[in-house]
């Protein structure tokens, strides 16, 4: 799945850049021009153009996707970092196959094959759908016991990893000639079927009146909300952090009228919840990868060959 809403947008702008490009020129200018040849216009790289100045590739264009990337991965090392766990835990589909070994060689990641890797098999059955929602009972469900049973150490380590203060997987591009627009993503419903996963088992913790074991898998749900709302893209704020923070709010309100806490417990649960915060939000991602990527998509049409517009 491509990182950018912004992808149809850039190829309008750059449709009118194109248009404009190969427009004869006027009579005042066919003296010095002959009419057939293409108007180039240099972009120079500043606040009121590029938005951001560096760092700059060899044919002087802004690179943003080194850009995002040194942001992204600020006080991140192999130990902190949640996602190197999940990339594990999650399988090699998590990531796109044409982006995987670059995204590995940036973390300096080797996959365990010892690693219990999440069987998301029952994740899209629709008559499932409801224990995601709310309590229930094993009786009812002897095959999502038996799935979730399957799925135990893969679960654990989901778990571990919400535990981490970091999350950062790189931004890299398939083909650097199309530049961020053409960036992967990581399979954000490889994940966000973990999380729901964590919420089936937190419900069904909550109706057999096992309240600590609920609150451990909501608890890691909010914080993989908050590790995920670090990721700076629009896909992976919006499907990934925004989707868990209302699962988690979800499952939370299911075991406050469970009737099975007592006021203290339920007043500790509550400052807990407000202290991971509020859900993340869109707009930094919009603010910056998406613009980043229309900025850098007109900066590469800007310097393409004329032959090619």
């Amino acid at each position: 799945m491509k990182r950018f809403l912004s992808v149809g947008i850039a190829f309008v702008v750059a449709a009118n850049i194109c248009m404009a490009q190969s427009r004869p020129a006027s009579s005042s200018a066919s003296t010095s021009m002959p009419a057939s040849s293409p108007v180039k216009t240099k972009i120079i790289p500043g606040p009121d153009t590029t938005r951001i100045t560096s760092p700059l590739r060899p044919d002087g264009t802004v690179d943003y996707v080194a850009a995002l990337n040194a942001e992204a991965s600020k006080g991140v090392t192999k130990d902190n970092n949640a996602a190197v766990i999940l990339l594990d835990v999650l399988g090699p589909d998590f990531l796109p196959e044409d982006v995987r070994q670059k995204v590995y060689k940036v973390l300096d990641f080797t996959p365990n094959p010892k690693t219990p890797v999440f069987d998301d098999t029952l994740a899209d059955f629709p008559i499932y759908a409801h224990l995601y929602a709310r309590p229930w009972q094993a009786k009812d469900n002897p095959d999502a016991v038996e799935w979730l049973k399957d799925n135990t150490k893969a679960l654990d380590l989901i778990v571990e990893a919400s535990k981490r203060p970091k999350w950062y997987v790189p931004l890299v591009c398939k083909n650097e000639k199309i530049g961020l627009i053409g960036a992967e993503s990581p399979n954000m419903k490889k994940y966000r079927d973990a999380v729901r996963t964590l919420a089936m088992r937190a419900n069904l913790a909550i109706a057999e009146g096992r309240t600590e074991d609920a609150w451990a898998n909501i608890q890691a749900i909010y914080r993989l909300a908050t590790l995920i709302g670090q990721d700076g893209t629009f896909v992976g704020r919006l499907a990934g952090a925004i989707t868990s923070s209302k699962i988690a709010d979800q499952v939370a309100c299911n075991l406050a009228i469970s009737g099975k806490l007592d006021a203290k417990t339920a007043l500790a649960m509550l400052v807990q919840i407000q202290g991971f915060g509020t859900s993340p939000s869109i707009i930094p991602a919009i603010d910056y990868s998406e613009r980043y990527g229309l900025l850098d998509f007109i900066c590469k049409i800007s310097v393409m060959p004329p032959k090619l517009l």
